[in-house]
């Protein structure tokens, strides 16, 4: 038995980190300080994510993705697209993987986009 990839969106504010995870379709949020930022370590590190996505929010998301990075979790920044609660996952894998609704697939598939900035 093969187990999906889990990818993972997160919306960075000041407050709070919302995300998504695929293909399970579910949300999360915890707040955007230390103890949220070692909740997530703690999950994605026993249930690791084939990649997290972050947006970038003008120097938020630092503390986030250098902490993930440090914990050798996969990350990616990618600029702010959507506002909407942890939808940055969403909209790349909709519109851009070729992976949307009646696709046939529900993981997507990691190309070169202009709209990913840096990878760690």
């Amino acid at each position: 038995m093969t187990l999906e990839k889990t990818w993972v969106g997160i919306d960075v504010s000041k407050d709070s980190l919302d995300g998504y995870l695929l293909p399970q379709g579910t949300t999360f949020q915890v707040p955007n300080n230390e103890a949220g930022i070692q909740e997530l370590i703690a999950q994605f590190q026993s249930t690791p994510p084939h990649l997290v996505v972050v947006e970038s929010t003008g120097g938020l998301e630092r503390t986030l993705v250098g902490k993930l990075h440090q914990a050798a979790i996969p990350v990616a920044i990618a600029p702010n697209i959507t506002r909407d609660q942890g939808n940055l996952l969403r909209f790349r894998h909709s519109q851009h993987c070729g992976c949307g609704e009646g696709s046939g697939t529900t993981q997507p598939t990691i190309q070169p986009h202009e709209h990913v900035i840096t990878w760690l």
